[in-house]
């Protein structure tokens, strides 16, 4: 009998199903401008001041943020229950001020308004705790996504929330 596969965050590999997911969240999602309905395609026009990297740049970049990690930059996926790659973020944790900054948190837009952004979260959050960390600062705080944040602790304006 095969192994059944769960679902869950885990550290950014050098593999095609990794660069493919990255690609798909940073370079095919734009962002969400409205409430309740998924984010639109980014258009080949919207990406050539900031072209996607290649394979092998992506592969070539792996290595630094191994080298990063040590220094409290983490960046994951959330992988589902079928192996898709449906979620990329970036933070840094910055032990010394107890504050984890969420800078980039991205949800495949083919993959929008099914779960994965809350439990990518949760994840993110049990992980702040394990590290002894009790606050936490959004810099992905776009329009579209106000009402998800708002979902997760972060009420009105606010772009910091306290953990316990």
């Amino acid at each position: 009998m095969g192994k059944l596969k769960t679902a869950g965050m885990r550290t950014i590999q050098a593999s095609r199903k990794d660069y493919k997911g990255y690609i798909n969240c940073m370079y095919k999602t734009d962002y969400s401008i409205a409430v309740g309905r998924r984010s639109g395609k980014w258009s080949a026009k919207s990406i050539v001041f900031n072209q996607a990297p290649t394979y092998e740049q992506f592969v070539s970049c792996i290595g630094t943020i191994k080298q990063l990690m040590e220094q409290g930059r983490y960046d994951f996926v959330y992988e589902n229950a079928e192996g898709n790659v449906v979620a990329y973020t970036k933070l840094y944790v910055v032990k010394e001020q107890d504050v984890m900054v969420i800078e980039t948190l991205i949800v495949d837009r083919n993959f929008q308004l099914q779960g994965y952004g809350s439990r990518f979260y949760s994840e993110i959050e049990q992980f702040a705790k394990d590290l002894g960390i009790h606050n936490i600062i959004l810099r992905a705080f776009g329009f579209g996504a106000s009402v998800f944040w708002r979902k997760m602790g972060f009420t009105g304006t606010a772009i910091c929330k306290k953990i316990v």
